[in-house]
């Protein structure tokens, strides 16, 4: 197995290189492709980059690790700054920021490390920052069933709003999402919980 994820891998990248070098000769003229020093290797350091966004073969299940009871605790559990940086889906650029995960156990938690790791997961990819919220709200839900769940995306820079476009190099992004099995009113107690704990540990 290990010897095929190895094969797959530099299949992957030299697939990257040849794209990378066919979109070199579209942007720079022949002359100063085939002379110009600092060109000859990006190929290479092109898609070694790119391909720390690659997903292939991974699987969320792979991160989450044992998930231990409960022993009681019903307040919220927190972890916040978690930084991450991702690719736009629609423009392959970079946007980076910090997330903010939290949940009221039922009778299941996980390790803390593993709120961070579902940010690097869905974070560390071609996506769009609605998608990573989204989908980390979903896992937890799905994984210790609790009875509130929210993730929070803040501070978030997107190269497609500052590198291109409108160009408004200092915009920034949040995105919120909350979730409870119950009715509103314990949905709302839920967000009154993490807002508070969010802004108490700033």
């Amino acid at each position: 197995m290990e010897h095929d994820d190895t094969a797959t891998r530099v299949d992957l990248e030299l697939r990257t290189r040849a794209l990378i070098r066919d979109l070199l000769e579209v942007l720079v003229p022949p002359e100063t492709l085939a002379n110009h020093p600092h060109l000859a290797d990006t190929p290479r350091r092109v898609a070694s980059w790119l391909l720390q966004y690659s997903q292939n073969g991974t699987h969320v299940e792979d991160i989450i690790g044992p998930i231990f009871k409960g022993e009681g605790y019903q307040g919220i559990v927190l972890v916040k700054d978690i930084e991450f940086t991702a690719l736009c889906a629609h423009h392959l650029l970079p946007f980076h920021g910090r997330a903010a995960v939290g949940y009221i156990p039922s009778d299941k938690i996980l390790g803390l490390s593993k709120l961070a790791r579902l940010v690097h997961f869905y974070g560390e990819r071609v996506t769009l920052q609605e998608h990573i919220t989204d989908s980390v709200l979903k896992t937890l839900q799905n994984t210790v069933d609790p009875y509130y769940a929210a993730v929070y995306l803040y501070d978030v820079e997107h190269g497609c709003i500052s590198a291109r476009g409108v160009r408004e190099r200092h915009a920034q992004t949040n995105t919120f999402d909350s979730s409870t099995p119950g009715d509103s009113a314990i949905r709302a107690m839920g967000d009154s919980m993490f807002w508070n704990t969010f802004r108490g540990g700033r």
